[in-house]
């Protein structure tokens, strides 16, 4: 087994405006399908991410 680490800021969340919504993830693991909209949705733009090298674990 491997592992690795990354380091980054906190992803700066905003707001978002569901526009088009396709669940297919809920029905995939088994759980009732929901037409409901989401509750909250938010995005972020992105951070800059360090990405340390690959490490075997024993």
């Amino acid at each position: 087994m491997h592992s690795g680490q990354v380091s980054h800021k906190p992803y700066p969340a905003q707001r978002a405006t569901v526009l088009s919504l396709k669940q297919t993830m809920l029905e995939a693991v088994g759980l009732p399908k929901t037409d409901r909209p989401p509750d909250y949705a938010h995005y972020a733009t992105g951070v800059d991410v360090e990405v340390f090298p690959m490490m075997a674990r024993p």
